[in-house]
């Protein structure tokens, strides 16, 4: 009987290695790269197998349908056989071991603490090794950071000492607590404070500190610092807006009316996003926060006495596996604007605004609300107070922009414009639109300088100038200009400048019917209508410098999905109260106090009176004529050398004929004339 073999032994050792095989890289050589041999030309180098660190072959190979690859630059694969990358070793440095004599890096430490702590070790250790000839030095084992500030201990360098000091000395000072637990450094609220007014978040301030060779805080640190003051922040912004709503009413008595007088006001509102720039990412409006404004138009000042912030994010929803319904669903939700809502219903924000009013002791009530065209918060106010009538102004630079660009759709006739060819005769009318546009607004402004509180007066004068614009524009500027309008003598410095227009181009050639048509343009500023919604001459160019104020703390480039509010009442407490006095406010209420002539308060006063003289700049005259100089300089420069467009919306990308039509198979138009050699011939 024969060898009893195991069960499949037969079949496995057809795979098993035979005498005389030969592989099927047998003779090829290992190269690793960097250090390969002088390669042969393309075509007649053999295939060699390399083994790439995992750098980079994460770099040059190609993963193509399952296969790994690499490509030279027309797409060809080429000839390597790649092997395993080969690991790379990293050699991290353990948590917590530092090198004290090397460490080069700088801590924030608070003198009068370090002071302290020196003096007191210094005695202890003289106390306690009095021949010892060694001196303190601050123990980097031992140190512990706290935010920004530091715990230190201090010990002898001398070898045949052993002093340490008995216990870590905090060398900052700490905020009043009644909480148990560890209390809050001054420094670390100080920053948080100043973090809610920034553009920068806890992560930017790290990678800066990071790079200034400074030990950061831990970013889980710092954000529970910020939640620490936001708090306090939003009361304090709060209660301001409602002392300036309670002023108002003081002033309305100090003028010998009721305090319960009705008040001017305007209202806008900013989104994070454009309303229109979501196509293709949702079919609601894009935007996910917005802030609406509300500023009394009583003072100079304008100060602003409401605010909505809205908002659609809510972490839970964004990091949990389940769909909460926001903003109602149990727990923590930031959201305050559920996600089918319309975020731009500024009806909704404005009435929000008034219901946050219901708690003050006296109503404060509006009468005239300015606002621009897209907006309707008057009827979220009008909503609120019924018994009362909200009559809502117009903004003046939003109706010249609605003006303007009513005048570039209006057709004209062909020879109005002068120009050699369509293009720019199309030029031409965009710059008579804008400097129409800016002629009416001026002849309303100088009207209402004329002619104040007097609203028939200034519609006569208002109808009267619309004569004299037409006649200028058509190159009749004289006598007419001299009589009727309050911005062009007709002649002399006084004549209106055109400043739009080209220098050889500016007189016009109308006809009856271009007249009618540029009458009624102008009618979109100054027709009787349009001057009694701006009947005080009222604009929202505060709410966008406020606006524009938000975008320092709350960038529309990044999102601040938890402490959005406090971002935006951290500027209002700015806006309304200055920086100085805002930057103060802020820190006391959190806990800290800048004690008045110290170097940091010199500081903050400075910041003030500069932000205050470049304000104050911006408004003189001065300041305006050489905005106009400029723009004066850059119009004659296009006008003589013309820039050459080189960026435009699909300007390579392959174009569609407007024209297209399908042609059937087999045919052919009849319509076309006959050819040359077919004509003549006589019919069979």
């Amino acid at each position: 009987m024969g060898p009893v073999s195991r069960k499949g032994h037969l079949k496995k050792s057809r795979t098993f290695f035979k005498r005389g095989h030969v592989a099927h890289n047998s003779g090829m050589k290992t190269v690793r790269a960097g250090n390969s041999s002088t390669s042969s030309s393309k075509d007649t180098e053999p295939a060699r197998c390399v083994r790439l660190s995992e750098e980079t072959f994460a770099l040059i190979v190609r993963n193509r349908s399952g296969i790994l690859s690499t490509e030279d630059v027309d797409g060809n694969m080429l000839s390597m056989r790649l092997l395993r990358p080969q690991k790379t070793l990293h050699t991290a440095q353990p948590k917590g071991e530092h090198d004290g004599d090397t460490d080069n890096s700088y801590r924030i430490l608070q003198p009068q603490k370090t002071e302290n702590m020196f003096n007191e070790c210094f005695k202890e250790h003289k106390k306690e090794h009095p021949e010892c000839p060694g001196n303190l030095i601050m123990d980097p084992q031992s140190e512990r950071q706290w935010g920004m500030a530091w715990q230190e201990k201090l010990k002898c360098d001398a070898l045949t000492c052993t002093y340490v000091s008995g216990r870590r000395y905090k060398l900052y000072h700490e905020v009043p607590s009644q909480k148990p637990g560890p209390k809050a450094a001054t420094v670390n609220c100080g920053l948080s404070v100043g973090l809610l007014g920034s553009s920068i978040g806890p992560t930017g301030f790290r990678e800066i500190l990071t790079c200034s060779n400074v030990p950061a805080p831990s970013q889980t640190g710092m954000q529970r610092n910020i939640h620490r003051v936001s708090d306090a922040i939003i009361t304090l912004s709060k209660g301001n807006m409602a002392q300036e709503r309670s002023r108002l009413k003081d002033l309305n008595e100090t003028k010998n009316l009721p305090r319960s007088t009705p008040i001017r006001a305007e209202s806008d509102a900013r989104y994070n996003n454009h309303l229109g720039s979501g196509a293709g990412r949702t079919p609601f409006q894009p935007a996910t926060q917005m802030t609406y404004t509300i500023t009394e138009n009583e003072t100079p000042s304008k100060k602003i006495i409401g605010v909505f912030t809205g908002n659609k994010l809510c972490r839970r929803r964004k990091y949990s596996g389940t769909d909460p319904t926001c903003p109602n669903h149990p727990g923590e939700c930031t959201a305050n604007i559920p996600e089918s809502q319309s975020i731009g219903d500024e009806a909704f924000a404005a009435a929000a605004v008034c219901e946050q009013w219901e708690n003050d002791a006296e109503k404060t009530k509006i009468k005239y609300l300015t606002t621009d065209g897209d907006s309707k918060g008057f009827e979220g106010i009008a909503s609120k107070v019924a018994h009362e009538q909200i009559i809502n102004l117009k903004d003046p630079r939003h109706l010249s922009q609605s003006q303007r660009r009513g005048i570039e759709k209006v057709t004209f006739s062909s020879k109005m414009f002068p120009g050699k060819n369509k293009l720019e005769r199309t030029q031409v009318k965009k710059r008579f639109a804008r400097d129409l546009s800016m002629r009416c607004s001026a002849e309303l402004r100088a009207g209402h300088k004329k002619y104040p509180n007097n609203l028939s007066e200034l519609k006569k004068a208002m109808t009267y100038a619309s004569d004299s614009i037409v006649a200028c524009y058509k190159g009749e500027c004289g006598s007419l200009c001299k009589s009727h309008s309050l911005v062009c003598s007709g002649r002399g410095r006084r004549k209106w400048s055109k400043s739009y227009l080209p220098q050889n181009k500016n007189v016009l050639f109308m006809n009856e019917n271009d007249e009618h048509k540029v009458r009624e343009c102008i009618r979109v500023k100054l027709g009787a209508k349009n001057i009694e919604l701006n009947r005080f001459d009222t604009d929202t160019q505060k709410s966008e410098a406020i606006h524009r104020t938000y975008s320092k703390s709350n960038p529309k480039t990044v999102t601040f999905c938890k402490h959005f509010p406090t971002r935006v009442h951290s500027k209002i407490i700015d806006l309304n109260m200055g920086y100085e006095e805002g930057t103060l406010a802020k820190r006391k209420v959190s806990g800290i106090i800048i004690p008045l002539g110290n170097l940091v308060a010199r500081q903050v006063r400075q910041i003030h009176q500069r932000q205050l003289k470049n304000s104050l700049r911006k408004k003189t005259l001065k300041y305006k004529c050489s905005r106009k100089r400029l723009r004066q300089r850059l119009y004659k420069m296009y006008d003589k050398q013309k820039e050459k467009i080189t960026y435009q919306k699909g300007l390579t990308d392959p174009q569609i004929s407007k024209n297209t039509r399908m042609k059937r198979k087999g045919e052919h138009s009849y319509s076309k004339a006959a050819p040359e050699h077919t004509k003549n011939i006589p019919l069979v």
